[in-house]
């Protein structure tokens, strides 16, 4: 098509479409005959004000553009609905929110349900540019089904996760953190190989490789002679066929916090090996005395050293902490008996390495304590 030229000069002539006038169809603006990438319409059929603008191929803007309030109206694949802001003043006002969005930069979303679905972005699908930063007027904000990250993340505040009966189907090169729904509530790691390790019990680490290690103190006492009432014995040196009472001058009831003279403790406890906390007890007394109606107490205790100086030389009178963590009772109402108890109730679980741990037997009733045979396991979960 020749040139027009007027004085000399070049004269570009835009027009519209094939020169037709403005319609509600989309018409291109040409200039000099040839169509740009650019095709307007008037207001709609619908008599709104309402208009359009295409662009034919690719839009690049360059400057900053302020001010924007965009609706999204259609954004349910990833070829609609994009739109990159400045900052993260500007707004998006979306009217359903639950559409998929998945441009980059997104800035403040503004809705009655504050809910965006971020839809899956296919390999390639935007160069491989992440979506880092998505801000939402609630406080909280949910992610549900499986999520991706990549990276390193930080949180600013708690991480919830929502507890399920089981982890999800395997993922090969995967793993899975989840929260199990036993109560109390368990965390849980899934290998990709479908193998369910626990990581905590309730209130500890659980037991097994990586966690925390099952522990046990063992007391014996054979034949002891109780033969006071009311009086705590212990074995004297860990002497299995001897008792004293020696340690009830330092106790005096099961509320004590407090004994007195260190080496009546010493000489009746063993030292914990490990820091952890107590499980069970399990006990049984044999009565081989001539009474027939005979009421014993075993008690499990704890000395602690905490606050008393290490490498020192103490005072043998020296007081020190001690705290009962259970008594189990055994009533006997015929002469050669045994019983078996255990229990999981205690005063306090929590056991501190190096304390002292000791094990008393008390006769309440009965006219014959000269001779009982007792063996007691404490188990524990420690490091």
């Amino acid at each position: 098509m020749p040139y027009k030229t007027k004085d000399g000069r070049l004269v570009n002539e835009v027009t519209l479409g094939d020169g037709y006038p403005l319609s509600n169809n989309l018409q291109p603006i040409k200039v000099a005959g040839e169509a740009s990438a650019i095709e307007v319409s008037k207001a709609l059929p619908d008599e709104s004000n309402n208009a359009k603008v295409k662009i034919t191929g690719d839009l690049e803007v360059t400057g900053t553009t302020k001010g924007i309030s965009a609706s999204v109206s259609d954004a349910t694949t990833t070829t609609k609905g994009i739109v990159e802001l400045a900052d993260t003043g500007e707004a998006i006002s979306a009217s359903d929110a639950t559409k998929a969005v998945t441009p980059d930069g997104l800035g403040a979303f503004e809705g009655t349900s504050n809910i965006i679905t971020v839809g899956a972005i296919e390999t390639g699908e935007w160069q491989g540019t992440a979506i880092e930063s998505v801000y939402l007027d609630a406080d909280t904000a949910h992610l549900s089904g499986a999520q991706t990250f990549t990276g390193a993340k930080t949180f600013d505040d708690n991480i919830f996760i929502k507890e399920s009966a089981s982890a999800d189907a395997d993922v090969a090169g995967d793993g899975q953190l989840w929260v199990k729904n036993d109560t109390p509530n368990n965390l849980y790691f899934t290998n990709d190989a479908g193998n369910d390790v626990q990581i905590t019990n309730g209130s500890s680490l659980a037991g097994g490789s990586g966690g925390a290690t099952d522990h046990y103190m063992d007391w014996h006492y054979n034949f002891a002679n109780l033969s006071s009432t009311n009086t705590f014995y212990a074995n004297t040196h860990i002497d299995d066929f001897g008792v004293s009472s020696s340690i009830n001058t330092g106790i005096s009831n099961y509320s004590d916090t407090e004994a007195s003279d260190i080496w009546r403790i010493i000489r009746h406890g063993k030292r914990i090996p490990y820091s952890g906390t107590i499980t069970k007890v399990i006990t049984h007394v044999e009565s081989t005395g001539a009474s027939a109606d005979s009421d014993i107490e075993v008690g499990v205790w704890i000395a602690s050293i905490s606050g008393l100086s290490l490498d020192t030389q103490l005072a043998t009178t020296t007081n020190v902490a001690i705290d009962n963590l259970a008594k189990i009772d055994f009533d006997f109402d015929t002469a050669t008996r045994i019983m078996l108890k255990e229990t999981t109730s205690f005063n306090a679980t929590s056991l501190t390495a190096s304390d002292f741990m000791f094990i008393t037997l008390r006769r309440t009733s009965g006219t014959d304590g000269s001779s009982f045979n007792c063996h007691t396991t404490v188990l524990y979960e420690g490091s």
